[in-house]
């Protein structure tokens, strides 16, 4: 990881993306959190992202991913005081998060190939 921080990929491709995806990292043990905003924080101040941005980027229509973004999944804590804006609260537990975010990938991917004869498994 640190070699990878090190590394000028992100600063030097406009298409590279990076997801920190932290799935049921509490507070009674927040070294995870902390490191996840502290990479997330690293990034903004790297490539000069907007600082303040809006909060609910995610439910635009037209919206653009960003180019480094926390999806928080925990079912009290899930949201980041620290970059919000770049931050993808998921209020739940793991599983059902993660069972629902499959649910709309795989409804994507077939919506994506209706027209072709490949079958999505």
């Amino acid at each position: 990881y640190q070699q990878w921080e090190m590394e000028e990929e992100m600063e030097n491709n406009e298409a590279c993306r990076l997801v920190i995806l932290e799935i049921g990292c509490g507070q009674r043990v927040p070294c995870v959190r902390q490191e996840s905003e502290c990479v997330l924080d690293d990034l903004v101040k790297r490539l000069g992202l907007d600082e303040s941005g809006d909060p609910c980027w995610y439910e635009e229509e037209e919206c653009s991913i960003p180019r480094a973004l926390l999806i928080r999944i925990n079912p009290e804590y899930p949201y980041n005081q620290m970059n919000p804006h770049l931050t993808l609260p998921v209020q739940g537990s793991a599983l059902a998060s993660l069972t629902e975010i499959d649910d709309h990938v795989m409804a994507l991917l077939q919506e994506h190939n209706m027209g072709s004869s490949a079958e999505v498994q």
